[in-house]
């Protein structure tokens, strides 16, 4: 597990953007959050969905995880996509949504 310092997130937030570009990933009501982790005994990547209100790398700690990507899925259209900044983290829309599509979250 790795942490990171709240002066590094605010600088890493640029680290996503192009010069001069302004990043809006708005958090839809329906959004929930989500990471992948990479789980060792399935020697594969797992899905972990939850509430919006909970920090990606809060519960990243909690659950003592090795994030691989994070973001948010669209209960509108159940796709993945966005950036985890309190995990340094894109998402990966194709792979991620699939994942979700497949997991025990999908409804």
């Amino acid at each position: 597990m790795f942490s990171i310092n709240k002066s590094q997130r605010e600088k890493n937030k640029n680290r996503f953007r192009k010069k001069n570009e302004k990043v809006i990933e708005p958090v839809l009501e329906e959004d929930l959050k989500y990471i992948v982790s990479y789980n060792s005994e399935i020697d594969g990547d797992e899905i972990f969905v939850f509430p919006k209100h909970q920090e990606h790398l809060g519960y990243a700690k909690e659950h003592r995880l090795s994030p691989v990507t994070a973001g948010f899925i669209d209960r509108a259209t159940k796709q993945c996509h966005g950036i985890s900044y309190s995990l340094v983290l894109k998402s990966n829309p194709e792979v991620d949504t699939e994942l979700y599509r497949n997991s025990k979250y999908y409804r």
